[in-house]
């Protein structure tokens, strides 16, 4: 079994690319489809263990920034403002994935 911080660091970068996609791309068929499967790789992570507060937090971050750099490399160029709307939308998806997703210690994870 990997440690906690493998699954984060894993986790974080299947999320910030999820986000990281839907951010840019919207809600195309492909890169939907995409979005959903690294999600759902997240989700197999998630499910093998819970969270203390402090991971979660770590979790976000990284994810976060996962998020930004791919959005920096694949929209280089691009003007400020319309840089912070993509990293806008891909936190507000990474906080509602890992909301639904991650469950913190003492909560049951539903079967």
């Amino acid at each position: 079994m990997a440690s906690r911080k493998d699954d984060i660091q894993k986790m974080s970068s299947f999320i910030g690319n999820a986000a990281a996609h839907r951010a840019i791309y919207g809600e195309h068929a492909f890169t939907f489809m995409e979005a959903k499967r690294y999600e759902g790789l997240a989700e197999e992570v998630a499910k093998l263990r819970t969270y203390n507060p402090e991971e979660i937090a770590r979790l976000i971050e990284r994810s976060k920034r996962e998020a930004r750099n791919i959005i920096k490399k694949r929209k280089q160029g691009e003007q400020a403002k319309v840089l912070k709307g993509f990293y806008a939308t891909a936190e507000a998806e990474i906080e509602t994935f890992i909301a639904k997703a991650v469950k913190p210690k003492g909560k049951k994870k539903e079967v």
